[in-house]
């Protein structure tokens, strides 16, 4: 069987294919960048970069939060020999026995409270759009993140003031960055802004996901947490991928400042639960590679297949977007992706990308009209061209 298959012609001819593409201008492009970059100013630069010594640990802040954390620590022999401490660990114990004996004891026997706020926080935009459009309970819908943020850091002093474990510090160079544009925003909030409620909203939206990070670096603590969040923003993912292709599909009413009326053949644009086209495609420009290097990742050839298949969706409901800056980013992110990984995505890229242009009219019109004496008058009117 393999020498029938070594010998046949389709066989020949994607070797033959597989020759030219390494005599090719993009695989010596390619070669050439590597030897270029090792020895560039470039990488020079990324090198000290990333030798510079960690100064945040020995810094104002740095042993600020040292502080913070002995002083937790100190009522720690306290804590933990309360009656309220003593308390939650035994309804704690009594409900884990319940749930490990159940059917569903196997899925949560690693799902820790932690793991489940990382899991909060990956679904925010479903959670959104949950007590939003679905619930429709205005006040839950306007508090469940701070509820979320307040609940990881409860967790988290708590953590440091009962555990055992060694307090690694979790201090980062960009805390202070942070803390210093949280300052100033919230300084200028407060001295200029003529209509407090506007302007806090406004702070708020800007600020509580930077946030986030300090949660996030701290709540992960192994590759069993980095992995929950992992998977769960590819599950998002691929759950939008399949909410879009349907839209698509029934043709979703759109508002008829999306598509201009000299494209031709646009008849819908998807949006999914996030409610901008231009934002989905961006999700998806970064869900996409990570999905794909699952498939580099395993083995097993059924989670390969299963990867490939996810990243076919994601791309296809990509596609059905219509956004063109989500479309020149996924190219971009597929060559670079190809070109330290796998360069045959380059000639599928193209492939694809050919055939789309060619067999899709809607996709062309969309790509042209890029091109048209229209499109620069409505760039320079909405801001678009000044922006860019």
């Amino acid at each position: 069987m393999n020498s029938l298959l070594s010998n046949s012609a389709t066989v020949k001819t994607v070797k033959k294919i597989c020759s030219w593409g390494k005599q090719g201008f993009l695989f010596s492009l390619s070669e050439k960048l590597k030897k270029i970059h090792a020895v560039s100013y470039t990488k020079s630069i990324y090198c000290n970069f990333c030798n510079v010594p960690n100064r945040a640990l020995t810094s104002v802040y740095g042993r600020f939060c040292a502080r913070v954390s002995a002083l937790f620590s100190s009522f720690a022999p306290a804590y933990t020999s309360s009656l309220f401490y003593r308390s939650c660990m035994a309804v704690s114990k009594f409900i884990k026995n319940i749930v490990l004996k159940s059917k569903v004891g196997v899925f949560l026997k690693h799902l820790t409270f932690r793991r489940l706020i990382i899991i909060a926080f990956t679904l925010s935009v479903f959670e959104d759009y949950f007590f939003r459009n679905i619930v429709k309970i205005s006040f839950v819908a306007s508090i469940w993140d701070e509820f979320i943020i307040l609940a990881a850091f409860g967790y988290l002093v708590c953590r440091r003031a009962s555990s055992s474990l060694p307090k690694i510090s979790r201090v980062t160079p960009v805390d202070g960055y942070l803390l210093l544009f949280f300052g100033v925003g919230f300084f200028l909030m407060c001295v200029i802004s003529p209509y407090p409620y506007i302007a806090f909203a406004g702070y708020r939206a800007v600020v509580e996901y930077m946030v986030w990070f300090f949660l996030m670096i701290r709540l992960v603590d192994n590759d069993g947490d980095f992995m929950t969040f992992f998977y769960t923003i590819i599950f998002l993912s691929l759950g939008m991928a399949l909410h879009g292709i349907y839209q698509y599909i029934i043709a979703v009413p759109i508002p008829s400042g999306w598509v201009s009326h000299t494209e031709a053949g646009v008849r819908t644009r998807v949006f999914s639960i996030i409610g901008s086209p231009n934002i989905l495609g961006s999700f998806f420009v970064l869900t996409a590679p990570m999905t794909a290097s699952l498939a580099y990742y395993y083995k097993d050839i059924r989670i390969k297949i299963a990867a490939w298949c996810a990243v076919f969706l994601m791309c296809l409901s990509l596609l059905f977007t219509f956004s063109r800056g989500a479309w020149i980013g996924m190219a971009i992110a597929v060559f670079i992706f190809a070109l330290f990984i796998d360069r045959r995505l380059i000639a599928l890229m193209a492939a694809g990308a050919s055939g789309a242009l060619l067999l899709v009219p809607s996709i062309a019109n969309r790509i042209t009209y890029l091109f048209t004496a229209d499109y620069v008058t409505a760039s320079m009117t909405g801001g678009r061209m000044v922006r860019w």
